[in-house]
């Protein structure tokens, strides 16, 4: 009986911080990304999150404004990305054929940093990860944004360029080029 009461209780003590692992991945595919999500009604938060009103992209030397016309939520997020994604390319002059990044959408930064140190047995510094052997982006509802998808997008654009990947730190330095130049 006291074992079944302090199981009970320790199920229940338990339930909200671990709950989320046994949730079913969402997902949702765009022309350049898979993206994964938890909670449909985490799209809203995504969709507010993330700006890309004032990211022009050239086209033949045509700068274009991006519009986003659509009424769901998820065609919204997904037109975003994939702005960004495109966004990115152009910044780096770059444009690896046949990418489609998966991006894994936690809800907040606790649970990605859980992901992390499961992964590699160290503690997250970061606000987001890419993951080359994966092809996977990390990234939390709490710390979402263009800025954040930009530097994260940029280091898979990197990866999948060059036939011979550099060196980390220049993978860094170019990844904050992008993120740093998103919106001019």
């Amino acid at each position: 009986m006291k074992l079944g009461i302090i199981t009970a209780c320790l199920l229940f003590c338990c339930s909200g911080s671990f709950s989320w692992a046994a949730q079913k991945w969402k997902k949702m595919e765009s022309e350049y990304c898979e993206i994964y999500f938890l909670n449909y009604s985490e799209l809203k938060k995504i969709n507010s999150k993330i700006n890309v009103f004032s990211i022009s992209l050239n086209f033949k030397k045509k700068i274009i404004k991006p519009k986003i016309k659509t009424k769901s939520v998820s065609e919204k997020v997904k037109r975003k990305f994939d702005i960004i994604f495109k966004k990115a390319e152009e910044i780096l002059n770059m444009y690896p054929g046949g990418i489609k990044v998966k991006i894994r959408i936690y809800l907040n930064q606790k649970q990605l940093n859980g992901v992390y140190r499961k992964m590699f047995k160290r503690e997250n510094k970061a606000l987001s990860f890419y993951v080359y052997k994966t092809n996977t982006i990390y990234i939390s509802v709490q710390h979402i944004s263009e800025g954040v998808l930009a530097h994260e997008m940029g280091h898979c654009i990197i990866d999948h360029y060059f036939v011979i990947l550099p060196p980390r730190k220049v993978q860094e330095i170019l990844a904050i080029y992008v993120d740093t130049h998103l919106k001019d």
